[in-house]
């Protein structure tokens, strides 16, 4: 049964059928409990609401489904223990390789600025990369329709700005 309650790579019509098998194949047929929590399928069977967005959020799974993708990358199912090992320590090898090069990366280097916005030169310096990015395409969409006043006040040692739209 699990198969069926818990892959998200199956369809709908696939769960349907597999519950039914599964029911008939053990006899369950007459649980009214199996068929009560059946009737709600639709809001905990994954086959039913994978294509529904979760607005940013991860499903409770996403992140050991997305930690075993990365290490199946190098590890199979015939390795002896030894080989298995060594390919953990590759794969532990690239993700600390790969942190050092982020780390680097940012501490290291300013991302280029599009606007001649003061604003946005700072933004490059205290944001991550990703949430710099995001900023600055907010700052390019706003078209200049802003004011921004140098003059905020200074709120636990950080620069605060007061912004205005100046179309209102």
């Amino acid at each position: 049964m699990k198969k069926y309650i818990w892959s998200s790579t199956i369809e709908p019509g696939e769960f349907e059928k597999g519950w039914k098998y599964v029911l008939k194949e053990f006899k369950l047929e007459g649980n009214r409990w199996l068929w009560k929590i059946y009737a709600i399928r639709t809001s905990w069977i994954p086959a039913f609401f994978r294509d529904k967005p979760m607005f940013g959020l991860m499903r409770t799974t996403s992140r050991s489904e997305s930690e075993n993708n990365f290490f199946s990358q190098f590890h199979r199912q015939s390795n002896t223990l030894c080989e298995f090992y060594l390919r953990f320590e590759s794969a532990m090898d690239k993700q600390r390789y790969e942190t050092a090069r982020l780390n680097q990366e940012g501490s290291s280097t300013i991302p280029t600025t599009i606007t001649k916005l003061f604003i946005e030169a700072e933004a490059a310096q205290v944001y991550t990369r990703p949430v710099f990015y995001k900023v600055q395409q907010e700052m390019v969409a706003s078209g200049y329709d802003m004011r921004i006043q140098t003059n905020g006040p200074l709120v636990d040692g950080i620069k605060c700005y007061e912004m205005k739209d100046v179309r209102s």
